[in-house]
C-alpha cells in the first residue's frame, strides 16, 4: 500500500504500524547561495554569461522524519513577475539530518538586473513551510 503524506500520523496504517511524519521542522540551516560548481563555493557577485546553480542546505529539527519536500527557488526583483524553481522531490529526511539541495539557473541575462533570491521549503503538497531571508544581488551587464 502506497502511503499518503500528511501532517501528523497516517491514518491508513494500523495502529501498531502507524507511520509518522511532520515537514514542519524542516528549516534552512543556512541561508541560500550562488555558486558555479553545484554549491562547492560562493559567488558573491555573479556575473553575466556565467552559468550559476542556486543552493541551500535543509536541516530536520523534529523528532520524525519529514516526509516527502522539495525546495522553491524564488527569484524577484527585477525579474518581474519572480521566476520560480524547484528542486527535484526529496523522499524523505530523518531527525536531525541535513541535506544539501540545488537547480542549476544557468547564466544571467546581458542586462543590468538587481535581484533578490529566496528558498522556500515546501512539502510534497506545495504547502510551504519555511524560507530563509534571501540573498540580494546585482548583474552587471557587459
Amino acid at each position: 500500500m502506497e502511503n499518503e503524506f500528511e501532517y501528523g500520523q497516517d491514518e491508513t496504517e494500523s495502529s501498531e504500524n502507524q507511520i509518522t511524519t511532520d515537514p514542519s521542522y524542516l528549516q534552512p540551516s543556512e541561508n541560500v547561495w550562488i555558486s558555479t560548481d553545484e554549491g562547492s563555493s560562493y559567488v558573491s557577485d555573479p556575473e553575466q554569461g556565467i552559468p550559476y546553480d542556486f543552493c541551500i542546505n535543509i536541516v530536520n529539527r523534529g523528532d520524525v522524519p519529514s516526509g516527502s519536500f522539495m525546495v522553491k527557488f524564488v527569484l524577484s526583483g527585477d525579474a518581474d513577475p519572480a521566476e520560480e524553481y524547484y528542486t527535484d522531490d526529496v523522499e524523505n529526511l530523518e531527525p536531525g539530518n541535513s541535506t544539501f539541495l540545488f537547480y542549476h539557473y544557468g547564466p544571467f541575462e546581458n542586462k543590468f538586473a538587481v535581484y533578490h533570491l529566496q528558498a522556500v521549503i515546501c512539502s510534497a503538497d506545495g504547502t510551504e513551510i519555511s524560507t530563509d531571508q534571501g540573498f540580494d544581488f546585482t548583474i552587471n551587464s557587459a
